[in-house]
């Protein structure tokens, strides 16, 4: 069962507060008898944690946090959240996919050019090898050896 209201289907931005659908989600949990899951502005480990210890909901979904640091989960449960990069809740990432057709993030600009890096740095590659060195590439996607790290270092003016 998914249940939409005039929160969940507006992009929830900052003027809207952390957690602004737990309530909710809380007041779902009491009348059915199934998992309830809350999303919306649910930035930081602590308080997916506290939502889930108080009861209020069986599972916390994020979604732009994971666009502003994939590692997310991971560095949650190392207790790492101070290196989390926190999605600040500009919407830029809901605008550049209206706009550009592309999925972007004002916190972390690599999201949705994940690809565009790789082909950079194959073209580094063929520049090298252009200019007489012998780039090896460890795996598709272009990460250097670093047996071939200096003999690789050029400029790209």
């Amino acid at each position: 069962m998914q249940l939409k209201n005039r929160i969940l289907m507006s992009r929830m931005t900052t003027d809207y507060p952390d957690g602004g659908n737990v309530s909710a989600a809380a007041a779902i949990k009491q009348v059915v008898d199934v998992p309830v899951m809350v999303v919306g502005r649910i930035h930081t480990p602590e308080l997916a944690e506290q939502i889930l210890a108080s009861g209020q909901a069986e599972l916390v979904a994020l979604a732009r946090p994971f666009l502003a640091d994939p590692e997310w989960p991971d560095k949650a449960r190392v207790g790492d959240a101070a290196s989390i990069r926190q999605c600040i809740s500009c919407a830029n990432c809901v605008d550049t996919m209206i706009v550009e057709q592309n999925l972007g993030c004002a916190i972390n600009r690599t999201t949705g050019r994940e690809t565009a890096k790789r082909l950079a740095e194959q073209r580094a590659a063929r520049l090298c090898d252009w200019r007489l060195y012998r780039p090896r590439l460890d795996q598709q996607g272009g990460r250097r050896c670093h047996a071939c790290r200096l003999r690789c270092v050029i400029r790209l003016n």
